[in-house]
């Protein structure tokens, strides 16, 4: 009799042990997709860090103040030290996994509720805005909020971006109306949307679109572009009179065809994501294949913080990138 050993793979692994117990095993804290929580991978005075599911089932570990996200080999790689291959082998090794009625998987029906609420998560949302005389406002907790951002009412109109009165997720219900915690939807056309809660301890961010944000409101020629990482940021460069537009993630692919059209229309094109490993990674990715340049916000982590600190700072770094590029 022949016997084929098994293939001992990232996806063998995963078939004996969950994901979830290998990410608690590195990390040394329980997954829970909740509340936010300080990152056990680095100093965090402020909690920063979430899991939370994708749409495919898989869970991630997100820091928000690095901007990356990262699955359980990602974190064994990381405490272990290791490369991917050498760090299959140290997690099989952990687990016991070659020896066969050693390891005990533990049960993680808990969370469930949340993994299959993430498998279909936003591919439907209902939003209703506030409303004052059959128009789109804001109240004067949402006005503060942006304006400390530089963002001007008629921008965010421009933008469409909405104060929410309330909002649904696959028919359930993800916010109701706080003076104080407003939320915000931002319209895509159609029935496609992202919502964004800017002061929720939880998910910031729902949305059933990929589509590019800031991309409907591009002008047909401009001597500049900017490819950055969030619509406030792309609102604050309109403020200054800078076309921009942001990916839903710096890993985003583009579309060739919406590469080609970009270059016609603009003189340059130029990459602004944060400084920090996965936007450096993006950036130089970019530059290799559409010859794109970059320039990375320096005092802060986004030019929308930037400008929340000092706005004469967030100006005169945005009158140098212009003075540079064009």
């Amino acid at each position: 009799m022949y016997i084929i050993e098994p293939r001992k793979n990232r996806d063998w692994i995963l078939e004996q042990v969950p994901q979830e117990q290998i990410m608690e095993y590195y990390l040394n804290i329980a997954v829970q997709t909740k509340h936010k929580f300080k990152s056990p991978l680095r100093q965090d005075n402020n909690p920063s860090c979430v899991f939370f599911y994708t749409k495919q089932g898989k869970l991630y570990y997100r820091d928000f103040s690095k901007s990356e996200s990262l699955d359980c080999f990602d974190i064994a790689s990381i405490k272990l030290g290791l490369d991917f291959k050498s760090t299959l082998k140290q997690v099989i090794s952990d687990f016991n996994l070659n020896t066969p009625g050693k390891f005990v998987a533990k049960s993680y029906k808990h969370l469930e509720s949340d993994k299959q609420s993430a498998t279909n998560t936003a591919s439907h949302i209902e939003v209703i805005p506030l409303l004052h005389q059959g128009n789109w406002h804001m109240n004067s907790a949402g006005i503060e909020y942006w304006d400390n951002l530089g963002i001007t009412p008629a921008t965010l109109r421009f933008y469409k971006v909405m104060q929410l009165e309330l909002a649904r997720c696959n028919k359930k219900t993800v916010y109701f109306y706080d003076k104080n915690i407003p939320g915000y939807a931002y319209y895509f056309g159609g029935n496609l949307f992202k919502l964004y809660f800017p002061l929720s301890t939880g998910i910031r961010f729902l949305q059933n679109t990929n589509k590019l944000q800031g991309e409907l409101q591009l002008p047909n020629k401009s001597s500049l572009l900017v490819v950055t990482k969030s619509m406030k940021d792309v609102m604050l460069f309109y403020e200054y009179g800078i076309a921009a537009v942001a990916p839903q993630s710096e890993s985003f692919c583009f579309d060739e065809t919406t590469v080609q059209d970009w270059q016609t229309r603009f003189k340059k094109i130029v990459i602004v994501y944060d400084y920090d490993y996965t936007g450096v990674k993006f950036a130089n990715k970019w530059r290799k294949k559409y010859n794109w340049d970059y320039a990375f916000v320096s005092g802060a982590k986004d030019i929308t913080d930037l400008y929340l600190s000092s706005p004469y700072a967030a100006e005169q770094w945005i009158h140098q990138l212009v003075t540079k590029t064009c």
